[in-house]
């Protein structure tokens, strides 16, 4: 489906500046979206902040599932 669209008339045409490509900007196609504009992370995990006391305890609740499930559900 083409989509006929005068980035100068659009309101929010600034949100597009920056970003590669331009099919994307006249079609639905996130393919050529995300093949012009991705790249890729190449650091390591230093950027995290640690899990919040609210997130720990419901991995460990998580966790206790997945036990019970596994205890119970296992393929015999």
């Amino acid at each position: 489906m083409k989509v006929n669209i005068d980035l100068n008339d659009m309101h929010f045409a600034d949100a597009w500046r920056g970003f590669n490509g331009s099919e994307w900007k006249e079609e639905i196609n996130v393919r050529e979206f995300i093949q012009h504009n991705y790249t890729p992370y190449e650091g390591d995990e230093s950027f995290l902040a640690a899990a919040t006391p609210a997130t720990t305890a419901l991995w460990e609740k998580v966790m206790a599932g997945i036990r019970i499930e596994n205890a119970t559900h296992a393929p015999g």
